[in-house]
């Protein structure tokens, strides 16, 4: 049986835990990471981050940059780090300053052989 001094000391607990899971789901609510994203962007995307075109936004102010679909000629030109386009431009700059870049998908090895045939 609980003397009066530990069901006070619950309660209090009690409400203090359901305060923090109150503040934390807020806040985690309220922050939605900036992003840019290349190539077709996903409705999941839309709804878990804040999607700014990479014309319009500063780099450090970016949390992740997306790559929805990486060519072979992207690749090649990313590796080599010679950017070809403005877009190579920004993932290479990301990638100089340390910013996390996630690739969702790579163009097959067919794309690749259909990309040297038509030079």
């Amino acid at each position: 049986m609980l003397n009066i001094t530990d069901k006070i000391i619950n309660e209090i607990y009690e409400e203090v835990m359901k305060r923090l899971e109150n503040f934390y789901n807020h806040n985690l609510n309220y922050y939605k990471p900036k992003i840019v994203v290349f190539g077709n962007i996903e409705n999941l995307l839309i709804d878990k981050f804040n999607v700014l075109d990479f014309k319009q936004v500063n780099i450090n102010e970016l949390d992740y940059i997306f790559i929805t679909e990486l060519s072979c000629k992207m690749l090649v030109s990313l590796s080599n780090l010679i950017p070809l386009t403005k877009e190579e431009e920004f993932i290479l700059k990301g990638l100089s300053i340390g910013k996390k870049i996630y690739i969702l998908k790579i163009l097959s090895q067919n794309s690749f052989q259909l990309l040297l045939s038509k030079k």
